[in-house]
């Protein structure tokens, strides 16, 4: 039986050669997270079928992945697109990622802008060459003993790490004792149930509210009352310290409204760690593995890097090869391969020349435009020269956008961006790598989960001292 939201979606977009999931009315819970997760398997399994028409589940279910317009539209200067109620997930607290209110988002993100302007930059930048030299000597102590490294696991470590320096000054300190914290640990194994409740963000509401107990639902609540700890006693014990929850607390003292705020605050905090590490952990990892999988990348990368003193976080924007590596990278595996659900507005609104009607969700997922034909040159191959010698690869540069545009681009680019930087330029100038012996090399990409985040599969690299 097809109910009436489902007829109704059909009508609305007869003139898209579209695939309807067919279901129940009285069966939305389940179609969300089967489409949900059909979606995922289309979408990293299933070549072509990006381009191909949107999926239409319901009314209130629907994809619009088709063309790369899609993202200029949602995510540009000037859109009108809301953030869709897949962002209430965190709902009672809630951070700068989350907020729906466009004001209220505006006014907080000044104050993130602020928390991370040029002044703060030296700061956080010694933060990073602090805890990558902290890593490099870990891989160097492997590499003397011929130890396996379980890179995407160190990966997660440094990023929460610095995260952890940037959002409270406090580390985790995973990459000093060579072992994992249990608050990431518990974050990590939640950030599961973000997957498939990307279509069911009321169905994740449920289970956070009445499931505190429980299964990944216990561990969230673990970590949020963690970060909600951490800030309280920063609340009571300011040292005086440079970090972005030093700005949040300040602006809620202003404002008298410390008390009131703490939902607020420790949102913040923990959508702060999330967005900052479950995204540099992934793309450090898939940086490390592309260079495995082509070590003709390392030599290149190398003989760049003899031109430069590689702590010199200046240079590194300029290396050519180096920032090609990585952009690449982020085409290849974006942080974010299908999150970013928008609403258009309720007049609706016009993309690549197609009326879309009002309050329609749009996912229009990265990993999908960034491997489109209509974008790129052999889109499944790593081709970092497609950034430098041979732009003749890139049909459309509007497509890349990896850290998003206008309202709602990432406030902590710059910082990605050095991590990723500082890091492999640091062990590349170091170390010889490859796979591990015996390891299939594949498993990273095999075992990839779209949680929101990116989930790299694990990553196991023999390192070798270039000395």
């Amino acid at each position: 039986m097809v109910s009436f939201d489902q007829t109704t979606a059909w009508n609305l977009f007869s003139s898209y050669n579209g695939s309807i999931f067919e279901t129940a009315a009285t069966s939305r819970a389940l179609t969300a997270v089967v489409a949900g997760l059909a979606v995922h398997h289309l979408i990293l399994r299933k070549g072509e079928w990006h381009l191909k028409a949107p999926i239409i589940i319901e009314t209130w279910l629907c994809f619009f992945p088709v063309l790369y317009e899609t993202l200029v539209k949602i995510d540009g200067p000037g859109s009108k697109t809301r953030k869709s109620d897949f962002y209430d997930f965190l709902w009672p607290a809630a951070g700068l990622v989350n907020f729906r209110d466009v004001p209220f988002h505006d006014a907080r993100r000044r104050i993130w802008m602020q928390a991370v302007s040029a002044k703060n930059l030296p700061i956080y930048e010694s933060q990073i060459a602090d805890h990558a030299e902290k890593w490099e000597k870990l891989i160097a102590t492997h590499a003397a003993k011929a130890i396996v490294v379980p890179f995407r696991d160190m990966a997660y470590w440094y990023a929460f790490d610095v995260m952890g320096m940037f959002m409270l000054s406090e580390s985790f300190d995973m990459i000093s004792s060579s072992g994992s914290h249990w608050a990431v640990d518990n974050l990590r194994r939640a950030m599961k149930i973000l997957g498939p409740c990307q279509m069911t963000p009321w169905l994740a509401q449920i289970g956070f509210k009445y499931l505190k107990g429980y299964w990944l639902v216990r561990d969230w609540h673990a970590t949020v009352n963690w970060c909600r700890e951490r800030l309280q006693d920063r609340i009571k014990n300011d040292n005086g310290a440079t970090n972005i929850a030093s700005y949040l607390i300040s602006d809620s003292i202003c404002n008298d409204s410390v008390e009131k705020d703490e939902n607020l605050l420790t949102g913040e905090a923990v959508v702060g760690i999330i967005a900052g590490s479950d995204t540099t952990g992934p793309t450090l990892t898939m940086v490390f593995y592309l260079l495995a999988k082509h070590p003709e990348h390392q030599s290149k990368l190398y003989e760049e890097l003899q031109q430069i003193d590689v702590t010199d976080r200046e240079a590194l924007k300029k290396l050519p090869h180096l920032n090609a590596i990585i952009d690449e990278t982020m085409r290849c595996y974006p942080a974010i391969m299908t999150g970013g659900n928008r609403d258009t507005p309720p007049e609706g609104m016009a993309i690549a020349g197609r009326f879309i009607p009002g309050d329609v969700t749009i996912v229009s997922p990265r990993y999908s435009i960034f491997r489109s034909e209509r974008c790129y040159i052999d889109p499944h191959e790593f081709i970092p020269e497609r950034w430098t010698s041979r732009p003749d690869l890139v049909k459309d540069s509007r497509s890349f956008r990896p850290f998003a545009s206008g309202r709602y681009s990432c406030v902590g680019k710059s910082l990605a961006l050095t991590q990723l930087r500082v890091v492999t330029a640091l062990f590349v100038s170091k170390f010889h790598f490859a796979f591990a012996p015996g390891e299939d090399p594949d498993l990273t990409v095999k075992s990839m989960k779209d949680q929101f985040t990116t989930a790299p599969g694990p990553l196991k690299l023999v390192f070798e001292s270039r000395n």
